[in-house]
């Protein structure tokens, strides 16, 4: 969690080292099959970025690599001043707080 929020510092975001928080089957230090994802990756060279959300049944078959899930993906437009809201807000959760964050879009001119 920490590592995703010191992310979201990074201005401009590069693609590879994006925001990227995943939840689900682990091998390693990898994620085999995510459950639930939040990426922010760059989405144009004007600040614009894109939210990309994952939410997907879990499947407890051998092969949990290849195996198909019900799943949904969608992602959103956001600026920078959004998301330095957003990470703002995480702020309390890292230090231990029982609180929520919520991503609230400003403008939608995108």
């Amino acid at each position: 969690m920490r590592a995703f929020v010191l992310a979201m510092d990074a201005v401009p975001i590069q693609d590879g080292s994006e925001p990227k928080l995943e939840g689900g089957y682990w091998s390693d230090q990898n994620v085999e099959q995510v459950h639930v994802g939040l990426r922010i990756a760059p989405f144009n060279t004007t600040g614009t970025l894109q939210v990309q959300c994952t939410f997907a049944e879990p499947f407890m078959g051998e092969n949990r690599r290849s195996a198909f899930t019900n799943s949904a993906r969608f992602g959103f437009l956001i600026k920078y001043g959004d998301l330095q809201r957003f990470r703002a807000s995480l702020d309390p959760i890292l230090d231990g707080k029982p609180v929520s964050a919520v991503l609230h879009v400003l403008q939608s001119e995108y």
